[in-house]
């Protein structure tokens, strides 16, 4: 079935999808609530043709969804329409309830393709982009994360952002159609004021990346050190270790940092922090008991209830 409100696919990606989806055996199971009385799915986009498995998550969503590359931007541009860049990962749980929400919702993934760009990225396979259109979140004054939802001219500028949203708006979120319906209504009555826009955020966004002194290389000295020290020191939960009193991320207390600043310096402070928050994570439900390893985060202060996924590169950082 055609996606709706998108325009009727090419017959050779059309064949290809198809050859691609036969292909799959009768044991596939697609990833979708959109299926015919048979268990195949309703929709196929570009994805399904795609090596990533957070891409492949995604293939069988009503979105004419495309990956990151010129196709979709030179689209964009023939179109006269803004991009919607959303980047998530395979093991993202708020990348999957969103796209349960909304992206796999055949109202909205109509708006969306009558009016937007749709481009979904890995940020484990793009790394690049994503560090890109996370520093534009950040420039707008906005908290990071994941799903990262970035609206762009079609010459790649960003113009606005955010991370999750809902399908009903709640307290300091507005609802995914609602944020739609008012970007596409600026970018019609607007375009000249996005552009100015853009451009402006853009060049902030290459300023934070580039540095103000890229050609010198500096190395902190004792000073910077005892000063990052001291700001841990007061910022560190003195019962529980880490740094936080909702959410607690083990990254957010430098742990290296602290055991070298400790032998360098014979700071007892910095072992303190560090040992303590080792040992409450040890303790605690942020560390998997069973299969080993540290959940990604704490919902609460205490250690105790963690948000269920591990991430190889968070525990990669916590190995000393």
């Amino acid at each position: 079935m055609a996606l709706p409100g998108a325009p009727t696919l090419s017959e050779d990606l059309r064949t290809r999808l198809a050859t691609e989806l036969a292909g799959r055996g009768p044991e596939y199971e697609p990833r979708t609530r959109n299926l015919r009385a048979d268990g195949s799915p309703l929709y196929t986009n570009r994805l399904l043709l795609e090596s990533s498995p957070y891409l492949q998550q995604h293939a069988h969503n009503p979105v004419n969804w495309r990956p990151w590359g010129d196709e979709a931007f030179a689209a964009a541009e023939r179109l006269g329409r803004p991009v919607l860049v959303s980047i998530g990962y395979s093991t993202c749980h708020w990348c999957h309830v969103m796209e349960e929400e909304s992206f796999d919702d055949p109202n909205t993934a109509r708006f969306l393709n009558q009016h937007f760009v749709t481009i979904k990225v890995d940020r484990e396979t793009r790394p690049d982009v994503d560090a890109i259109y996370m520093s534009a979140i950040q420039a707008l004054g906005q908290r990071g994360g994941w799903p990262l939802n970035v609206w762009l001219t079609p010459d790649r500028k960003p113009f606005y952002a955010g991370t999750y949203f809902p399908p009903q708006p709640g307290p300091g979120r507005p609802d995914f159609m609602s944020v739609l319906h008012s970007i596409q209504k600026q970018y019609s009555d607007n375009p000249e004021e996005i552009l100015r826009f853009s451009a402006d955020l853009t060049e902030r966004i290459r300023a934070d990346l580039e540095g103000t002194a890229t050609d010198v290389s500096r190395i902190p000295g004792a000073d910077v050190m005892r000063l990052a020290a001291d700001r841990y020191a007061r910022v560190a939960d003195p019962t529980w270790g880490g740094v936080g009193q909702q959410t607690k991320f083990p990254s957010r207390l430098p742990i290296r940092f602290l055991l070298r600043y400790q032998r360098r310096t014979g700071d007892s402070r910095a072992l303190d922090m560090a040992t303590l928050a080792l040992d409450k994570m040890a303790a605690g439900g942020i560390y998997d008991h069973v299969g080993g390893g540290f959940h990604r985060y704490s919902t609460e202060v205490r250690w105790l209830v963690p948000h269920f996924e591990k991430m190889l590169y968070d525990n990669a950082q916590l190995s000393l």
